[in-house]
């Protein structure tokens, strides 16, 4: 990319996105639509705008769906997932979303995703023993399907159930 053409600032990554869902819109891209819309929902996030980013997701999750790339559906929605465990979503909201989700979800590379966000909710209610086994079994399973990255940042998942249990030595 020319240096010129480089985004300055986070909100003007987030307006070109934008104007790229525009081209995507007009060329009725619907995988690509979740993919932007996604993507615009981790910028909202990291931005600290997490029931907008929220809204977008929903968006990533449409598109999605109309797409019919499975893998893309279950990625937005383990993203969505996790990302509102770490926002917005309150503690009984997420653990019954946590429990609809994980019916279907189990033996899916979405059940990582589940465990992971139900592992923050249960620490977050002092129930630390199954915050940890789903956080175990949550990175256990992102290695099983191939996401060693995700796999590998998931320390901070665990480092915050720790923290949550009053255990900073063992969020090292």
């Amino acid at each position: 990319m020319d240096e010129s053409m480089r985004p300055s600032s986070d909100q003007d990554i987030l307006e070109e996105v934008r104007r790229q869902i525009v081209a995507l819109e007009a060329a009725g891209d619907d995988a690509g639509l979740a993919e932007a819309w996604e993507f615009a929902g981790a910028l909202e996030a990291y931005l600290g705008h997490t029931r907008a980013a929220g809204e977008l997701w929903e968006r990533a999750r449409g598109r999605a769906r109309a797409s019919g790339h499975h893998r893309l559906q279950q990625r937005v929605e383990g993203t969505q997932l996790l990302q509102d465990a770490w926002g917005h979503q309150s503690t009984d909201d997420g653990l019954n979303r946590c429990a609809l989700l994980l019916v279907d979800a189990e033996g899916t590379a979405l059940e990582p995703f589940v465990l992971c966000a139900r592992a923050l909710y249960r620490s977050w209610q002092g129930d630390f023993a199954d915050a940890r086994e789903d956080a175990r079994r949550g990175r256990m399973l992102l290695r099983e399907f191939g996401s060693d990255l995700r796999a590998d940042t998931h320390s901070m998942l665990e480092a915050q159930v720790e923290l949550t249990a009053g255990d900073p030595a063992a969020a090292e």
